[in-house]
């Protein structure tokens, strides 16, 4: 093998391992995307089912009992203010 031949060799092991990276880098990316993607997806939420709980209590005069309220108003007996949780639901509207 003449010494132009052997350069032309390297030259071309070279190249194509080059090749093969990129052709790998291109298909993790493209593995890191698609999972990305599906993490995504997975974490999409929708609005929690509803017990009836809340609808119960405010009936009974108790907005706001057994839902956590400490940094809302509260009265005399530690109630929660119903004006109070009614402005705190109205922001998740």
């Amino acid at each position: 093998m003449s010494s132009d031949t052997q350069k032309l060799s390297k030259y071309d092991s070279a190249h194509a391992s080059e090749q093969s990276l990129k052709t790998r880098q291109q298909a993790i990316a493209s593995i890191r995307s698609q999972t990305r993607n599906d993490a995504s997806q997975a974490f999409l939420t929708s609005p929690p089912l509803n017990n009836g709980d809340q609808e119960q209590f405010e009936r009974m005069g108790l907005a706001g009992f057994a839902s956590f309220t400490k940094a809302l108003a509260h009265d005399s007996i530690g109630l929660v203010d119903v004006d109070s949780f009614h402005l705190f639901l109205k922001l998740f509207e």
